[in-house]
């Protein structure tokens, strides 16, 4: 018998296809990981700096090592998965998947011929 997570994991696979199968949405997502991994590690060391329990502290400052390492590896995959983007698309309109971004939106553009 299934468990109830692998039911649900199951039931959730096609979000799941859908979220992680966008190449753009897949480097977004794993830039914000980043930097959600990235800012807890840094409220943690902050949190480690305040506390005078010294075995706490240790505690404090392992767990923030593996949110600041858990924020690397999420920029280290999102660049890889960047560069990869870069040296598969030739063409002279090349879309950024960051939200901002200042390109140009060439599905807007049509030609009248």
């Amino acid at each position: 018998m299934a468990s109830p997570g692998a039911l649900i994991d199951r039931a959730l696979r096609p979000v799941h296809q859908w979220v992680w199968g966008d190449f753009d949405r897949r480097v977004r997502k794993l830039i914000a990981f980043g930097e959600v991994e990235g800012d807890g590690g840094r409220d943690i060391l902050r949190a480690a700096e305040l506390t005078p329990d010294p075995l706490l502290r240790r505690l404090y400052l392992a767990h923030a090592i593996d949110e600041l390492h858990h924020a690397d590896l999420f920029r280290q995959r999102s660049a890889a998965l960047l560069r990869t983007r870069s040296t598969r698309s030739s063409g002279l309109f090349n879309a950024t998947p960051l939200p901002g971004g200042h390109g140009l939106d060439v599905s807007a553009m049509r030609c009248s011929t």
